[in-house]
């Protein structure tokens, strides 16, 4: 599940006609009645959207935390990690802010992400601004994109949170959908640990079936001369007899091992001459990555 930072002031609810006038008069402390009233009805849609556009995403199946003060979301942004964010340029409802830093502040908040992403030296964290402005302002959505954020129009009409809602799977489809050169990585090394598997492998198992046979020969060896030493004792049989016999299965039972661990040897060789092969290819592998992304 995809972990979305949804902050916009516009997430608050139940604000009284006083505070959002309170905050209006704030920032246009100059505006007519007539114009205060528009802004209040504008603010008052966008409170009624924001909960759609909330339920949307989580229909979608994204993890949504939600910021609905600038302070929440600059503390999410320095501290959280999440795959895709959205912020709202304008906080013009957070009375916490300076009234000359409100319809601005979402720069800060995408700026606060993209230092934690550096600082924490992981990739970048996708960002839409989502702004009413870009229609007063249509140089601002230029400004966003040049800094590689996404600018989404926001405005009170289902289409709007919908255009959201699309903005936001388009990109967490391209997060979850590996590239070809990942693909190709997953499959080389699949088949590489294949390769390492089958070299440790069987040499262990010859390695086990000779301890056993090892094990096998010492206890017939030590049964036969036991024999020999025993029909010796009664006279069946002279202590020369015994002694070359045991000489004989001695220098057998030696030959032979001497003669395994020869293989031994050269199978341990050409496993290290597999292991070197395999990891010159893996070294060539990164060498012209690297030259890609250079």
């Amino acid at each position: 599940m995809l972990k979305v930072l949804f902050a916009d002031d516009h997430l608050k609810q139940q604000l009284s006609d006083s505070y959002i006038r309170g905050r209006i008069k704030e920032v246009y402390p100059h505006l007519n009645e007539h114009k205060v009233k528009e802004l209040m009805s504008k603010h008052r849609e966008y409170l009624a959207v924001m909960p759609r556009a909330l339920a949307a995403l989580k229909d979608d199946g994204y993890e949504v935390i939600c910021a609905d003060s600038y302070q929440e979301a600059m503390t999410l942004a320095a501290s959280t990690t999440v795959d895709i964010a959205i912020v709202d340029m304008g906080w013009f409802l957070d009375k916490d802010l300076p009234p000359n830093e409100r319809d601005s502040a979402g720069w800060h908040i995408c700026d606060a992400i993209r230092k934690a992403d550096t600082t924490a030296m992981r990739k970048s964290t996708p960002r839409i601004v989502y702004s009413n402005r870009f229609a007063d302002i249509p140089l601002m959505g230029h400004q966003a994109a040049a800094n590689g954020i996404l600018p989404v129009f926001k405005n009170e009409s289902e289409a709007s949170y919908l255009s959201l809602k699309a903005s936001v799977k388009f990109i967490s489809t391209y997060l979850t959908n590996p590239s070809p050169a990942e693909i190709l990585a997953h499959n080389e090394a699949a088949r590489l640990q294949r390769q390492l598997d089958n070299l440790v492998t069987q040499p262990l198992e010859q390695e086990r079936k000779w301890a056993n046979a090892t094990l096998t020969c010492v206890c017939a060896s030590v049964a036969l001369i036991l024999a020999g030493v025993a029909a010796a004792y009664y006279g069946h049989v002279t202590v020369g007899t015994v002694s070359a016999s045991s000489s004989i299965i001695t220098a057998v039972v030696s030959s032979i091992f001497y003669s395994q661990l020869r293989r031994q040897k050269g199978d341990l060789k050409e496993i290290r001459k597999e292991l070197q092969k395999e990891f010159e290819q893996v070294r060539k592998w990164i060498n012209e990555a690297e030259s890609r992304v250079s």
